[in-house]
């Protein structure tokens, strides 16, 4: 059955051909190369019609939405141009990419938005941190693709020594500060945010480090708000074989969900995972075991357990909420 599919489509391809009496995807790589990035796609979607699953096609798709961004994009330095077409291409970039050549020419294009958002002015403050973090985000995306792009990898180290400090005192600001305005909580999460920031950027600076440290040991009981299920840690107790964990979890999200404790999982400094212990969970009182239901601007509190001991390093606890994205709580 397979195999008469497959020969299905491909004589279903072929009267395609006949009938438009050529091949759309060497049109559109004909288009593509003249920099007609309009035409290329109208071409790549033609294909796309007799061959919808075909990897190759949406990978040149996702290609030349990237490129039609960032030729509009040097035409009228205008961002939202590019970001807008990238964005479409994203839902055409496959999965399980195989083309070596796609990643090492998407891995360019990724650079060429990170330097556009790098160089665009910000209107406020808040835009100036998001454009910066997307720079950082896609300079790490290109190299993961292609580890060998040394235009990516230049900007990435040259950001990095550039504003190390400013990051750090930024976050040294913050925690001094929150050390004076004991009730305003809200400071020690600005301080971690910039000194976690800076730690990623000169990894090997002691100060730092220390800071670090420091700070996530006010900020292991303080739930972040600008997340949607945050969580805290108001006490840990460690033994030769577990970890147990007294949490808080907050829903933020405006809506009913469903808190799993079997998603939560605790993430060490060798990245290795650890769900909970059940059967070491239900030792314990208020255990969470059983999924809950929560309501908005509701918090739930529990211990848990997990099979992890304390000659073992942790870095993080996290929850993978229903749409897959994690929120995590960093260690000391």
């Amino acid at each position: 059955m397979r195999y008469l599919a497959a020969f299905l489509s491909i004589v279903l391809f072929i009267a395609f051909l006949l009938r438009c009496g050529g091949d759309p995807v060497a049109e559109g790589d004909k288009a593509y190369a003249e920099g007609n990035f309009n035409g290329a796609l109208k071409a790549y979607f033609e294909a796309k019609k007799a061959q919808p699953d075909d990897q190759i096609i949406n990978e040149k798709i996702a290609l030349a939405y990237t490129q039609r961004g960032l030729d509009l994009y040097n035409k009228t330095k205008n961002l939202n141009t590019f970001v807008g077409n990238h964005e479409k291409a994203i839902n055409y970039v496959p999965v399980s990419m195989t083309s070596e050549a796609f990643k090492k020419e998407y891995s360019q294009l990724l650079f060429k938005l990170a330097k556009a958002y790098y160089s665009t002015k910000a209107e406020n403050p808040i835009q100036e941190e998001q454009y910066f973090a997307k720079t950082l985000d896609y300079l790490d995306e290109a190299l993961l693709l292609d580890a060998q792009n040394t235009m990516a990898d230049s900007m990435l180290n040259a950001i990095r020594d550039t504003n190390f400090q400013k990051m750090f005192d930024k976050g040294e600001t913050f925690f001094v500060q929150a050390q004076k305005e004991k009730k305003n909580l809200e400071l020690y999460l600005s301080a971690e945010f910039y000194i976690s920031r800076a730690v990623s950027f000169n990894p090997t600076d002691e100060k730092a480090q220390k800071y670090l440290k420091q700070v996530r040991e006010k900020t292991l009981k303080i739930l972040d708000l600008k997340k949607d299920i945050p969580l805290a840690v108001a006490n840990m107790k460690r033994t030769a074989t577990h970890t147990l964990l007294d949490i808080t979890a907050f829903n933020n999200m405006g809506v009913d969900v469903t808190f799993d404790p079997a998603k939560l999982m605790i993430i060490d400094i060798d990245n290795n995972e650890y769900g909970i212990d059940v059967k070491e969970t239900d030792k314990y009182d208020r255990a969470l075991t059983e999924a809950v239901k929560l309501e908005p601007r509701k918090q739930l509190d529990g211990n848990v357990a997990f099979a992890v001991g304390k000659s073992v390093g942790l870095l993080y606890l996290q929850y993978e909420l229903a749409d897959g994205t994690l929120s995590k709580k960093y260690f000391p």
